[in-house]
């Protein structure tokens, strides 16, 4: 594990355990055994580790999500493996970014960029899940607005999913809101 490795492991277990304000420089440097002044070799701030390990979970949801959705056949399949994963690493991070949005900087423009990129791509992963059998003539539905509901949907669910204390309930409401999606709910 590299140094900046490191670094980014300490901050996000003092960050989970006290907070993003409550932690200093200093606390991660005695906790990887280095000075504070060469942390600052490697990160410039507390913010500048905080962008790191976001940037870093952010690749390893998209790696989870992709790999997921690759073992599907089937749209249902694919949407389905997203919205799981997705919700699995949603529930396994809330413990870092709830301490972290209790009180994460001042500027809350850096959150807002970082969220607004992370939706462009989770709109675009949607796109792609639904693209093949959108060409095809498959699926009966305007694409865009589609996507930006079943986004809306799951987004709606993130908190409730991630506080039932049994997570097969979560697979059954799942399951019901992939039914919904594809097959609404009129009888036919």
């Amino acid at each position: 594990m590299t140094a900046s490795e490191q670094i980014m492991v300490a901050a996000k277990t003092l960050f989970k355990k006290y907070g993003f304000k409550k932690t200093s420089m200093s606390d991660i440097a005695l906790m990887v055994h280095k000075s504070k002044s060469s942390i600052y070799h490697y990160f410039k701030s507390k913010e500048e580790i905080f962008i790191a390990i976001a940037e870093k979970e952010s690749s390893d949801l998209k790696k989870a999500l992709y790999e997921a959705i690759k073992k599907e056949d089937v749209v249902e399949g694919k949407l389905r493996a997203y919205i799981l994963t997705r919700q699995k690493e949603y529930v396994r991070l809330a413990s870092l970014y709830e301490a972290l949005h209790s009180n994460i900087l001042e500027d809350f423009t850096l959150i807002e960029h970082m969220r607004s990129r992370y939706n462009k791509e989770e709109y675009n992963t949607i796109k792609m899940i639904l693209r093949r059998d959108f060409k095809k003539g498959l699926l009966n539905i305007d694409l865009d607005p589609a996507i930006r509901l079943i986004l809306a949907t799951i987004r709606g669910f993130e908190i409730e999913w991630a506080q039932n204390k049994n997570p097969e309930e979560n697979s059954v409401d799942l399951d019901a809101l992939i039914q919904i999606i594809f097959y609404g709910i009129l009888k036919r």
